[in-house]
């Protein structure tokens, strides 16, 4: 496989942190003591799902940018429904997260031999 284009460490590298970040803001006030607070399920199962679409797009795999979009999507309707600053800042980041996982670079290293492969 070909080397890794900037754009992509980079908005792969920065979807994780950004995951990670909000897994913490969620995983914060969980006690280990007592049941397992049903509101927190969501949020972790969305996590992950984050999770796995930004370690698959720093592998190459051109599911795993798409997956990303549509989180990122999911997270700009889901913005705004809040606040109109919520969702300016999210619509910010799908488009530099477009930008960087579909320019010319990107797109031929998602479409070298075995990106589209789950395995």
């Amino acid at each position: 496989m070909h080397k890794r284009p900037l754009s992509v460490t980079i908005a792969g590298s920065l979807f994780l942190v950004a995951v990670a970040m909000g897994l913490a803001s969620h995983l914060t006030g969980l006690r280990l003591q007592g049941p397992f607070p049903s509101d927190l399920a969501w949020p972790l199962g969305v996590g992950l799902v984050g999770i796995v679409a930004g370690v698959g797009m720093l592998r190459g795999y051109n599911w795993a940018r798409w997956l990303t979009l549509a989180w990122l999507a999911s997270h700009v309707y889901l913005s705004a429904l809040e606040s109109r600053q919520k969702l300016a800042i999210h619509v910010l980041i799908f488009g530099a997260c477009a930008a960087l996982v579909f320019n010319a670079k990107a797109n031929a290293y998602f479409r070298a031999p075995g990106s589209s492969r789950l395995t």
